[in-house]
């Protein structure tokens, strides 16, 4: 699209919309690909890019560059920081050096975006597309892509609005405010919450005051108040986000108004005070030319936001947790011990391992409170807690291949492959309780819908016996008290008649005109509940002593565990590994309460 061409006002607004589309559709995208490529390698790989202030700087800058939008910089270092890429402290250096790299636009008006956008398109297309390179690379090329449509939805926004210093009532209106300082300010603001670019911004500005427009001063109150707008931007589109995407929000924010609400402040002084502007400064000792001195301006704004950066220093990371503390989703996703593991012996570290695992049971009867009566959580907050799951279990699975790896005696390696076994079993909880939660509560809406007050109860029943269960295996975890070990696998694996009463009453239900979804959503509670006894630490026979993992589940290990991966017939496991052979009464209690919920 030609900028030059002049649109009219249904085709810029159509133009405008796609620009969001692109712009949002794209950002997203980048953060899935940079979750899935978010393994350990990689991110030893960027931390040894930016193991230092200044090269995180350098590669803020030429992101800044590149992007030649500190609000598209802004999100993407957001994706890094969100998949575990980049530390906060790096992440704050690079968007504050992203800022500047934003200049190069203003000093090089003939680079034209749109060749590297169409290139970018193009090349990480074609490779995602014909799956180029080995099978790890393909989320990169997804991302690369990704990255083209974010710019491109940038581009558009630009495109869309650049007729608008054409119009007439825009230039009637400016020559009404007259010199009006405060006017710049405003449409400064304005102007950069639909143009995606300070950078862009001031060559528009220049532009304005080549044709008389605007006044010098006025032009610089309009690049000041685009600093402003920066962090207005940031906050509206990073509105539904929450902890440490929305500190990286307000970081940029904080900086890029605190910069151009200085410079303001200056012009407003100097014109009623006398004293000289920086505007004087810079026609006296660099340059006379209007658009070359708005350049400056701008490079001033911009080494401000990077100065204010600097500034705090260390002091942004405690503000910001204030401002926007990390999610418990966030928290759990991020590992405590294993990242603490380098040059520990191989047992200290499997230990941490185990502790680790121990943070995503702890987390299981969390996944189900969206569906639970007295649960807060939403289904959104449900799923983000599963995801955060998942994340923490792929660095288990990294740090278990990594050591595997290394020299192990006998009893580390026995134990590394059952914590790997039990891992898998992990990971495959997590998901068939999150589609449990999922689909018990469109099952729930939809009774409610048709007035079926048996569904709503057999999915209550479900819910609360499956975290009843869930809430057991994280005190096993914990204790690992033989006999709680063993009422809890009694419960899981003794489930027979507990079953085919559910399907009886499921099937009956179903005759007077209930959902048939309750079928899937019996085949998850029941396939959960298998996997639980998969999950369940053993406990020596008549031995306390249950520091050591021996095994997983059952005395057969985990063997059986990566064969049902993607299948929800679990009628062939009734009976698992490890069933006990003497139920206490206790036992006997807890599960005949869990047949009558």
């Amino acid at each position: 699209m030609n900028t030059s061409e002049h649109l009219t006002t249904f085709p810029a607004i159509a133009i405008f919309l796609a620009g969001l589309a692109f712009f949002f559709h794209g950002l997203d995208g980048v953060k899935e690909s940079l979750k899935s490529m978010a393994g350990r390698s990689l991110r030893q790989r960027i931390e040894r890019f930016t193991s230092t202030g200044a090269l995180a700087a350098l590669w803020g800058f030429i992101l800044g560059a590149l992007a030649q939008s500190s609000t598209a910089a802004s999100f993407i270092v957001t994706g890094f920081v969100s998949s575990r890429l980049l530390t906060l402290r790096r992440a704050l250096t690079m968007v504050a050096w992203a800022n500047l790299g934003t200049v190069v636009l203003p000093f090089v008006a003939s680079f034209d975006i749109r060749t590297v956008i169409a290139l970018i398109l193009g090349v990480g297309g074609l490779l995602a597309t014909f799956r180029a390179g080995r099978e790890f690379l393909l989320p990169a090329w997804r991302g690369l892509f990704m990255l083209g449509l974010l710019m491109l939805g940038l581009q558009f926004l630009k495109d869309a609005t650049g007729g608008i210093p054409d119009e007439p009532w825009f230039r009637q209106f400016a020559q009404t405010l007259g010199d009006s300082l405060v006017f710049g300010f405003v449409v400064g603001i304005a102007s950069r919450l639909v143009i995606q670019s300070t950078s862009a911004i001031v060559v528009i500005v220049v532009t304005f005051v080549n044709s008389g427009i605007l006044t010098d001063s006025q032009a610089a109150m309009m690049v000041h108040g685009a600093g402003v707008g920066v962090g207005a931007t940031v906050l509206l589109m990073g509105r539904s986000s929450h902890g440490l995407p929305r500190q990286l929000a307000y970081f940029q924010a904080i900086i890029n108004s605190a910069a151009g609400a200085i410079l303001a402040l200056e012009v407003i002084t100097t014109k009623f005070t006398g004293l000289p502007s920086l505007l004087d400064l810079i026609r006296n000792t660099i340059t006379s030319d209007s658009s070359r001195m708005l350049a400056v301006v701008y490079v001033v704004q911009q080494s401000l936001c990077v100065g204010i950066a600097e500034l705090c220093g260390s002091r942004w990371t405690q503000w910001l947790n204030r401002l926007s503390p990390p999610t418990d989703a966030q928290n759990l996703a991020t590992p405590m011990y294993i990242d603490q593991g380098a040059g520990v012996d191989p047992t200290s570290f499997l230990d941490m391992i185990a502790r680790e695992q121990s943070r995503i049971v702890e987390r299981l009867p969390d996944i189900l409170d969206c569906v639970r009566s007295d649960g807060e959580r939403t289904l959104a907050e449900c799923n983000h807690m599963a995801e955060s799951c998942k994340s923490l279990g792929a660095e288990i699975h990294h740090a278990l291949r990594e050591l595997s790896q290394t020299r192990l005696d006998r009893q580390d390696a026995e134990q590394l492959l059952a914590l790997d076994m039990k891992q898998r079993a992990v990971d495959q909880l997590v998901t068939e309780v999150a589609h449990f939660a999922r689909a018990s509560l469109d099952e729930r809406r939809a009774s409610e819908t048709g007035g079926d007050s048996d569904g709503n109860a057999l999915l209550f029943g479900m819910t609360e016996g499956l975290h009843l269960v869930l809430s057991q295996l994280v005190e096993c975890d914990r204790s690992r008290v033989p006999s709680d070990v063993s009422m809890l696998l009694m419960i899981v694996s003794d489930r027979g008649d507990l079953m085919e009463q559910l399907r009886a009453d499921i099937a009956a239900s179903t005759s007077r005109g209930a959902r048939p979804g309750l079928q899937y959503t019996l085949a998850l509670f029941e396939r959960a509940m298998w996997l639980v006894g998969k999950v369940v630490p053993a406990a020596a026979n008549g031995n306390d002593d249950l520091d050591g993992l021996d095994g997983i589940g059952g005395a057969d290990g985990m063997g059986g565990v990566d064969g049902t991966g993607g299948t929800d017939d679990t009628d062939g496991s009734g009976g698992t590994d490890s069933k006990t052979n003497d139920p206490t009464d206790q036992t006997s209690a807890t599960s005949n309460s869990l047949q009558h919920t």
